[in-house]
């Protein structure tokens, strides 16, 4: 006021409306929908004037060894993003990948605090929202190294048809970039990317339903383009992990009646994408006598369509070394049997099976019997508690080599006690007998132990011929071991037999020719009964006479407890 009047400073009024412009952009800007509002600093402490201001559509960054943009250093720089977004309500899960630290705080509450140096790590939390609109915010910093940030959430999603969950990796790998419901696998994406996120090539997907099936066969075919994995309740049915261009591939399955898990695994090294699945019954129950649809293979491995199939009343096979039909070998062959058996109690089932080779037996989707491996013939067994009612049950079975038996049974029908067992035979021509050597070396004669033997000629030496004999025995401790000796066809003086048991080796050599059908005792050894094929009688035909002047006879070895 001056002389009584009002002066105006204009100036003043000039200046008021363009500070309060200035704080206003000084305050956090809270971007609508996923925009993120990011404040780039040159210090990794979120102090002073930001060095760069953008607006950032997601927070999905791994810069490297790089910075964010000009002029922010590779190294010791921080940032803050905040962001305003609509949520439905309900549980969400938010996901924070960093390195170095990072902390995520949703409207007040510090959800996810990882402020130190560390490698790339995701970390996740969970909170319960309202309907609405909430405030986001979160800060990282970078010091030394390779600099990562990734903020991402996930509501408390059903997934009614496939939950898709995309890798921007071809290991499937690391957590998910990309998670939804896919309604059907039938995927062409060309050279395009799968969805927001995902890159356009060197991508994967893992893809998992529980799907509902009327029993039968039922054949899935997938299209691909790279490669694709498809399980039904743990089974491979489909494997064709490989890189090549668009190609069909089929893989059959029989299923009981009712729910079954599904799982397909993808990925997708480069050029054009395609992944699609479709499956359709090609049979129904296969009628028989008894509850198993068999499979018969010419493989070890159960692959490719079977040589034969038909109805099984049970699983109780003694093929010695014939085979299980005309059309399948006699070695290197696999079985699947499956069938749905009705259990009239509720209770602890032991399932029981012997096999030479491999065996193993699911009861529904659970595995009671592992023993896929090579051996000689064994038993083994698995507990089960199953409700009344009707069960789903799956033995597959292969034999390598020598002799072949299978037999699957559970205790509701027991079988017979087994007598208690004083001695072991193993002859030439029965299970856990090996020949070594040429066969043009060997000879057969009708004789001996069984009625038959092998006999060979003997070298100085060295051996070009040996006969072993592996027992199963039923338990550890002291055998008296003893060589059939046959009335022709042994005229060797130096027969070696070696004797191995319990890790140690002993020989012992017998003058066959002083011997006409009789057992000869080698002498009583500790056997630990584990070791099964490590455990054995060998001998071999350099017996030290001269080359081809002696008879050596190979018949039945014989173990009998003391």
């Amino acid at each position: 006021m001056e002389g009584g009047k009002i002066v105006r400073n204009h100036n003043l009024w000039i200046a008021i409306p363009l500070v309060l412009t200035l704080l206003l952009m000084a305050l956090p800007v809270a971007a609508d929908g996923s925009t993120w509002h990011g404040e780039y600093y040159s210090n990794q402490w979120l102090i002073g004037a930001p060095s760069l201001i953008r607006d950032d559509p997601t927070v999905n960054f791994n810069w490297g060894a790089g910075s964010p943009g000009a002029p922010i250093p590779a190294d010791h720089f921080s940032t803050r993003w905040t962001c305003s977004e609509y949520f439905s309500g309900g549980d969400y899960r938010f996901y924070v990948t960093t390195d170095d630290g990072a902390r995520l705080w949703v409207d007040s509450q510090l959800l996810i605090d990882q402020w130190h140096n560390q490698a790339a790590t995701t970390y996740d939390a969970v909170i319960s929202l309202s309907p609405g609109t909430h405030f986001l915010r979160l800060e990282h910093y970078e010091d030394m190294g390779d600099a990562v940030i990734r903020c991402w959430w996930e509501q408390g999603v059903s997934f009614p048809d496939w939950k898709g969950e995309y890798f921007n990796n071809v290991t499937l790998s690391g957590t998910p970039v990309l998670q939804r419901n896919d309604p059907q696998i039938n995927f062409d994406w060309g050279v395009h990317s799968p969805g927001p996120g995902v890159d356009s090539s060197d991508f994967s997907v893992r893809w998992t339903r529980t799907q509902y099936f009327d029993a039968g066969t039922y054949r899935f075919t997938a299209t691909v383009d790279d490669g694709m994995r498809v399980w039904v309740d743990g089974y491979l049915v489909i494997d064709e992990w490989w890189v090549h261009p668009v190609r069909s591939f089929s893989g059959d399955i029989t299923l009981a009646a009712g729910n079954h898990s599904l799982r397909v695994e993808y990925f997708e090294r480069g050029g054009f994408a395609v992944a699609k699945l479709s499956w359709e019954r090609v049979s129904a129950p296969v009628p028989g006598p008894g509850p198993w649809y068999a499979e018969y293979f010419n493989n070890t491995s159960l692959s490719g369509p079977p040589v034969l199939t038909r109805s099984d009343a049970g699983i109780d096979f003694n093929w010695g070394w014939s085979s299980p039909d005309w059309r399948i070998s006699s070695d290197y062959f696999s079985a699947r049997w499956t069938g749905t058996v009705r259990f009239d109690t509720s209770r602890t089932y032991t399932f029981w099976a012997r096999s030479d080779d491999g065996v193993r037996v699911w009861v529904d989707s659970w595995l009671a019997i592992d023993g896929w491996y090579d051996h000689a013939p064994m038993t083994f067994s698995g507990d089960r508690w199953l409700a009344a009612g009707d069960h789903y049950l799956r033995v597959e079975y292969y034999e390598r080599t020598g002799t072949a038996e299978i037999k699957v049974w559970w205790d509701y029908v027991p079988p017979p006690p087994p007598p208690p067992v004083t001695e072991v035979v193993v002859d030439e021509q029965g299970p856990g007998f090996v020949w070594g050597g040429t066969l043009h070396g060997r000879y057969n004669a009708w004789l001996g132990y069984g009625g038959h033997i092998y006999y060979t000629y003997n070298n100085q030496y060295n051996w070009t011929n040996y006969a072993k004999w592996v027992p199963t025995l039923p338990r550890a401790g002291y055998y008296e071991v003893y060589a059939y000796i046959p009335g022709a066809y042994a005229t060797t003086g130096r027969a070696r037999y070696r004797i191995l048991h319990n890790g140690i080796r002993n020989d012992r050599l017998v003058n066959q020719g002083a011997y006409s059908n009789q057992w000869v005792s080698l002498g009583t050894y500790y056997f630990n009964a584990w070791n099964v094929g490590g455990e054995s009688v060998l001998m071999y035909d350099n017996t030290g006479e001269w080359p081809y002047s002696r008879y050596i006879s190979v018949d039945a070895v014989k173990f009998v407890a003391r």
